[in-house]
């Protein structure tokens, strides 16, 4: 999130958040399988923790707040990955014109809405109260990345869908531009 939505010299402000990682994406396959190794393992790690948390004399709170962090490690690294699957999915739509990829796209996007929305939820049992605000911030402009993309494909005609994920911003919500 960070290194695509602050300043930075010679970038765009504001930035364009989630659209300017997409280049690497799509041209960097050790990249992607990168992130579906670490995906996989904060999975894992999640796991983990959540079965320790049931651990008697455990310190639970400690124990979900670590499943929390593993957790927050592949909801970002689902993101880069439902992005470029929706990526990959419009690719396939230009080439073919089959509308049930529409579909598709717009499930991607309300799947890693609704994950959004569930760490939310889970950030506001677990974090530390100073921490929720800002917490919430971010992960909430990433929610809104993906519930703006499924409204636009839902509510927009296909014929004047505009879709190239590495910039969407003509799809994006003013709640998005207030929370990034």
């Amino acid at each position: 999130f960070y290194e695509y939505t602050y300043f930075r010299p010679g970038k765009d402000y504001p930035r364009n958040y989630p659209g300017e990682m997409l280049p690497r994406l799509r041209k960097d396959p050790a990249y992607v399988e990168e992130l579906e190794m670490v995906h996989g393992l904060a999975c894992q790690a999640a796991q983990m923790f959540r079965q320790i948390s049931g651990t008697p004399g455990c310190d639970k709170k400690l124990a979900d707040r670590y499943r929390y962090e593993a957790e927050h490690f592949a909801v970002m690294c689902g993101d880069a990955l439902a992005l470029r699957q929706m990526d990959q999915l419009t690719q396939t739509f230009n080439e073919t014109g089959d509308p049930a990829l529409l579909k598709e796209i717009a499930m991607v996007a309300r799947k890693q809405k609704e994950v959004r929305l569930s760490h939310i939820a889970d950030l506001e049992n677990v974090k530390e109260p100073y921490l929720i605000p800002s917490h919430s911030r971010i992960q909430s402009a990433s929610m809104q990345y993906f519930a703006d993309i499924e409204k636009y494909i839902t509510e927009t005609p296909a014929a004047a869908l505009q879709l190239d994920f590495a910039d969407m911003r003509h799809a994006a919500s003013q709640r998005f531009q207030w929370l990034r």
